[in-house]
């Protein structure tokens, strides 16, 4: 009796075994419906990053008016611009959109004559060179001699913001009636 027990489990795994092969079936339309992302996906994604974009920007502007205002960058704008930046970053990666990015800190120098004690001015805590570009001071050199002529040297750092969107408009055309 153990022999004909032998063979029918034997047999039991052979006819389980021969379902199983090394080649894929090709997928039911049972599989095919569950992997079919949802109606309007894609667009509710979009408003998403959208809106993030919005909000993203708005921070880029209120950080812009908060230094402006204050005429210095302190700790808390520091780490303002830091968050900033490495959400814009983020949300740059997440969404492959260029929408809005943010720059290495990019080093830009002035050149201008020094004035009668031989120093230079400041950097500009916020500049702003082209529509839709902002750019925070994160560190300025001291103001080196070029010439005889008393022209001098600075070095100024910033982190730059740049929104495709955005067109800044300066103070000046904004008073104008």
């Amino acid at each position: 009796m153990t022999w004909r027990m032998v063979s029918v489990v034997s047999g039991l795994m052979v006819v389980a075994l021969a379902g199983c092969s090394n080649v894929p079936s090709a997928p039911s339309a049972n599989d095919l419906e569950l992997e079919r992302p949802a109606l309007g996906a894609a667009t509710a994604t979009r408003a998403g990053d959208d809106a993030e974009l919005s909000q993203l920007t708005q921070r880029v502007l209120d950080l812009k008016t908060q230094v402006t205002t204050a005429g210095r960058i302190t700790l808390t704008h520091q780490l303002e611009l830091e968050r900033l930046r490495v959400a814009v970053s983020a949300w740059q990666t997440r969404t492959g959109r260029t929408d809005i990015s943010v720059s290495p800190p990019q080093s830009l120098t002035r050149r201008a004559p020094g004035n009668q004690t031989g120093g230079c001015d400041a950097c500009p805590i916020v500049h702003t060179d082209s529509p839709g570009k902002v750019c925070f001071l994160t560190g300025q050199g001291n103001c080196v001699p070029i010439n005889h002529d008393n022209w001098v040297l600075r070095a100024c750092a910033y982190y730059c913001f740049e929104v495709k969107a955005l067109v800044l408009v300066p103070a000046a055309a904004r008073s104008r009636p």
